[in-house]
């Protein structure tokens, strides 16, 4: 991908997301192969993007990182690209790139500025659309259909239709267009780009250096707390509480860098209200026990 591309697809998001309202700003902190590349937020929402000319670039450790900063902040993560691998990505699909919502910045202006929400999304090949169980019953039950009836009319299992009803299933676009024709589009559910719904339970990442086993028996001798390491962010670790959410910087590099380090990483705390905490020595984590009350 070139440079040039990449630039123009990061400029025209943050002023997407700017004119929607956003608090937005670039992060360039690793220099290549990192997660985010764009951190947003405003009183509803807290948005983590990466920015990408082609899906195919990306990295399986980049995705990763960067469904874990969106649990570890309460944050959504997205994908903004314009191709996914050989493909244009249709202005009216979401790409669903390792469980992450991947967008054009057309459909992203279009979502933000314009309140449109598209309607298919693609997933590992298919087209598909989800349905809206509780509008379904209610049209089915309205228009007097059987489960038999409607599964018959439709052309599938009694089954499928079942797994509709209660949410479970969606459906291609062939099959989304006979339900719109017999029920309505009412029944059709639009995507929010913006929901997500992380996977449930912990991140359990083997600690490894002496700082990072030492965070982790800090944060495991306490209830409610959460453990996060980063690897492609300028944030290194994130500890998690039921009352903050601190984020700590290790210094590893020279002078030089851990300065620019530490600016980037400031402008993800300060975006997302998270406190900053950073981490030299072995002194720095007995404070930071006694700075977060343990």
């Amino acid at each position: 991908m070139s440079r040039e591309e990449l630039e123009e697809l990061l400029e025209e998001s943050l002023d997407i997301l700017r004119r929607a309202g956003f608090i937005a700003e670039t992060i360039s902190y690793p220099e290549n192969k990192r997660s985010i590349d764009i951190v947003s937020a405003n009183d509803k929402y807290r948005l983590l993007v990466k920015i990408t000319v082609n899906t195919r670039e990306l990295s399986s450790i980049e995705c990763i990182d960067l469904k874990k900063a969106a649990k570890a902040y309460s944050a959504t993560p997205l994908i903004v690209s314009r191709l996914d691998d050989k493909q244009e990505i249709e202005d009216d699909v979401v790409i669903k790139k390792s469980g992450i919502n991947t967008v054009t910045t057309t459909l992203l202006r279009n979502y933000l500025l314009s309140r449109e929400k598209p309607l298919v999304f693609k997933e590992r090949g298919a087209y598909l659309v989800k349905i809206d169980p509780k509008e379904f019953r209610r049209k089915r039950i309205k228009y007097n259909y059987s489960f038999g009836a409607l599964a018959l009319e439709l052309g599938v299992s009694r089954r499928a239709v079942y797994g509709y009803e209660r949410g479970t299933t969606a459906v291609t676009v062939d099959t989304a267009i006979k339900i719109a024709e017999i029920l309505g589009e009412e029944v059709l559910k639009p995507i929010d780009i913006l929901s997500y719904e992380a996977s449930k339970g912990s991140v359990s990442d083997e600690p490894i250096t002496r700082v990072e086993k030492a965070l982790t028996r800090l944060c495991t001798s306490r209830e409610e707390c959460e453990f996060y390491k980063l690897v492609k962010t300028p944030i290194d670790y994130v500890i998690r509480t039921e009352k903050s959410i601190l984020s700590i910087v290790f210094k590893r590099e020279s002078d030089r860098e851990f300065k620019f380090k530490i600016r980037e990483a400031m402008r993800i705390a300060q975006i997302i209200r998270s406190r900053e905490y950073v981490i030299r020595d072995k002194k720095d984590i007995d404070t930071l026990q006694k700075l977060i009350g343990f």
